[in-house]
């Protein structure tokens, strides 16, 4: 990435802590949002599930943010199986939004993407995520 692509991901950010900002998005004068993704490889088959939370950032513009979960399979397209959209019309400042999913079987290679879009605008968009990839299914809470 160089010259002026470098400016829509220059304040994209993944922390140890759990914080998370995305890079800009099409209210930027992009094409399309630019989100921060972390993965993780799948070294079992087996079932697994998804459990977390977000915590919505502070928006100046309220766009809020997208929060998606993707597998990649090989040799298939990346699939999604969550996909949150976190904007003030829903959650305020500082609110979590909790998810819990079945990730279903995955292979030996397999990618669990977890990641957030700017939904638009990246302005103050930064959250803080936790969760945790499982064997097994989700918990019914």
């Amino acid at each position: 990435i160089s010259g002026s692509q470098c400016s829509n991901i220059s304040h994209m950010r993944i922390t140890g802590t759990g914080e998370i900002t995305p890079g800009k998005g099409t209210q930027q004068g992009l094409s399309f949002d630019v989100y921060s993704l972390i993965g993780f490889p799948v070294s079992a088959p087996g079932l697994f599930s998804l459990v977390g939370s977000i915590t919505r950032a502070h928006d100046q513009q309220g766009w809020g943010i997208h929060l998606i979960v993707a597998i990649s399979k090989a040799n298939a397209a990346l699939s999604s199986i969550i996909s949150m959209y976190l904007d003030s019309s829903q959650y305020s400042y500082g609110d979590n939004a909790y998810f819990s999913e079945s990730l279903g079987y995955l292979s030996d290679g397999d990618l669990v993407f977890v990641g957030i879009g700017p939904s638009g605008s990246g302005n103050a968009d930064k959250s803080t995520i936790s969760f945790q990839i499982s064997a097994g299914i989700p918990n019914p809470d």
